[in-house]
């Protein structure tokens, strides 16, 4: 058997370490905004390149809590990429806002800038391109737009820790960037957390607030927040792994490289290049097939040898039964319906060997060996 995701593989060097920082978190009897949480806050943000880390309880509370810091609420407009989890519209809904959902571009699936244009109204107040399967967004054209229209732009970094668009780290050139540690992150808890992290000290203030019930100190209360504060123990853990993060991004940049080397001569699109100027971090390694038939197929052949794979996603949010009052139709954001018809994503990890790509790579031989026997 070959997972998509396989923590134990990632976990395992580290079992003795992690024991540890349970048992003596355990002994210090200190669970809520404690010692580990700062340090996490601290070491992440400067991995980051930001001066400000908060942590939270998980990525869609980060998203939340930093629309609320930002004050969008009713009657605003919030421009989401269709294609991402819906916690990204799901966060914008929460404050109140109105998700106005736009195509991607059909590359990386990143948000489309021109389109993105096209979608402003005197509504819109902010923009929240998303870094999907760990790839950076290109954020200038947004930039320019928020600058134009004053609007702000907050970055939902949920599959894209530590990932690079020349000297730029995703999350550190907006009011915000959002990321989850989810356990299958490149960064990843043993349990839901999350974090935001800035530059920008007047909005952190208000959002530490936020997530701690809208006080600043014990049972004053400023303005009505959430529970969203990030769990001690988690941060235990957090702090464990994220010294060994780089390494863990520089495996899967790794083995893409070597899926696209081998995967280049099949009727597959694969992930395009990268160089020390744009450094994705490969959360997903994403192909996708000429038709929906084919990549069914694909899928089905591959799990029949006990292989891993995903579809992410296969329902754009323009489509999703929760976001229909919206108003949007099949065919009204085709890149996205064609992304969510064709895309197939392969194991990669962090301890994956080679052998085992091996594995997944040869059956992806066969099948379109078989494919082309029967043309």
């Amino acid at each position: 058997m070959i997972n998509l995701v396989d923590l134990q593989a990632q976990h395992s060097p580290l079992e003795i370490e992690l024991l540890t920082q349970f048992l003596k978190t355990l002994k210090k009897g200190r669970f809520i905004m404690g010692p580990n949480i700062k340090e996490l806050e601290a070491n992440f943000a400067k991995y980051q390149g930001c001066e400000y880390g908060i942590g939270v309880s998980s990525g869609t509370d980060a998203l939340t809590v930093a629309l609320k810091a930002m004050d969008i609420g009713p009657g605003d407009e919030v421009i989401v990429p269709s294609m991402t989890f819906i916690a990204t519209a799901e966060a914008v809904a929460t404050v109140g806002a109105t998700p106005v959902l736009v195509d991607v571009d059909p590359i990386k699936f990143g948000l489309d800038p021109i389109k993105t244009a096209g979608a402003i109204t005197p509504k819109t107040k902010a923009i929240i391109p998303v870094h999907l399967h760990g790839w950076p967004v290109p954020l200038e054209p947004f930039i320019k737009l928020a600058e134009k229209h004053d609007l702000m732009i907050l970055e939902d970094c949920a599959q894209a820790h530590g990932a690079k668009e020349g000297m730029a780290l995703v999350g550190s050139q907006s009011v915000a960037g959002c990321f989850s540690f989810f356990p299958g992150k490149n960064l990843g808890a043993l349990g839901d957390a999350g974090m935001i992290v800035s530059n920008h000290k007047e909005f952190v203030e208000r959002a530490r607030g936020i997530l701690n019930h809208g006080r600043r100190e014990k049972y004053f209360h400023d303005e009505l927040g959430y529970n969203a504060r990030l769990d001690e123990m988690q941060a235990a853990f957090l702090n464990v792994k994220l010294p060994h993060l780089e390494t863990w991004n520089e495996q899967r940049r790794e083995l893409a490289t070597r899926y696209n080397q081998s995967l280049s001569s099949y009727s597959l699109r694969l992930p395009p290049e990268f160089s020390a100027e744009l450094k994705p971090v490969f959360h997903l390694y994403v192909v996708q097939c000429e038709s929906q038939p084919v990549r069914d197929s694909l899928m089905k052949y591959l799990k029949s040898l006990d292989i891993g794979v995903g579809i992410h996603y296969p329902v754009p949010l323009h489509l999703q039964p929760a976001l229909a009052h919206l108003g949007y139709e099949k065919g009204s954001l085709p890149e996205a319906e064609k992304a969510a018809e064709t895309m197939l994503s392969l194991p990669i990890y962090p301890g994956m060997t080679h052998s085992q790509q091996d594995i997944v790579i040869q059956a992806i031989a066969e099948f379109f060996g078989a494919l082309e026997m029967v043309a």
